[in-house]
């Protein structure tokens, strides 16, 4: 006690000090435990390629057993099997970065990028797109050809009047 009385505000004011820490500790507490649940972008980044992956390896399973009841499985389509999981993965990230950097940025309500995700939705999104590659590619080649336009290379060997 002898220290307190040497304290300004005496005993009462550090109870009142000591509560406002426990509060602060107690608050402290409580962000960290948010901040804990909030996803960082690499791990975000790993389930966008597992959920590719998944959705490669369904395709799989579907392609293969309709070809296997049918016995019309080739021999030579061995590899490509075994790279439609790999290629989901790829692809799905292909298709969640663009989408990330232009149309998934964070809003300006203070809220953290990852934070500020539906990862529900990417990750059902990643998932279509390694089921579905073969329209994904596809879809993307459009978009790039529209985005960047096809280059017509002038043949200098042609007359064209100029």
């Amino acid at each position: 006690m002898r220290e307190a009385e040497g304290f300004a505000g005496g005993p009462a004011a550090l109870d009142e000090l000591a509560e406002e820490i426990a509060e602060l500790e107690h608050r402290k507490r409580i962000l960290v435990a948010q901040l804990a649940r909030i996803p960082s972008e690499s791990a975000i980044f790993r389930m966008v390629l597992l959920m590719g992956a998944l959705g490669g390896m369904l395709h799989l399973c579907s392609s293969l057993a309709i070809f296997v009841v049918n016995r019309d499985l080739k021999r030579s389509w061995v590899v490509y099997y075994l790279l439609m999981a790999v290629e989901g993965a790829g692809l799905a990230l292909l298709v969640f970065l663009p989408l990330r950097v232009g149309v998934l940025t964070p809003s300006a309500g203070g809220a953290t990028s990852a934070e500020s995700l539906n990862l529900l939705s990417i990750h059902a999104f990643a998932g279509l797109t390694g089921l579905f590659s073969k329209q994904a590619l596809k879809k993307l080649g459009e978009i790039f050809s529209t985005v960047f336009g096809q280059i017509r290379a002038k043949d200098p060997a042609s007359s064209d009047g100029d």
